[in-house]
């Protein structure tokens, strides 16, 4: 699946928009807030060429937050 294709996915299937929920550098988004379920669905969709990276949230972060912050990156650049 190409950049796009990821991007065409966290718009219909989680109604993720580029520059209003999350950013792109390159071939890597960022800043995606998702749930637990959502990751899981979404490692399930993109997992054979895409990973997902959780930012590690500090302790007030965490209890603010329902969703975890994550990124996308390409496995094999």
């Amino acid at each position: 699946m190409h950049i796009n294709g990821l991007k065409r996915v966290l718009d219909f299937r989680f109604n993720r928009k580029i520059d209003r929920d999350y950013s792109q550098e390159e071939l890597t988004l960022r800043n995606i807030q998702l749930s637990t379920q959502e990751i899981e669905l979404l490692r399930m969709l993109i997992g054979r060429q895409w990973e997902i990276v959780e930012k590690e949230n500090n302790e007030a972060d965490t209890a603010l937050l329902t969703d975890t912050l994550v990124g996308i990156e390409l496995k094999y650049q």
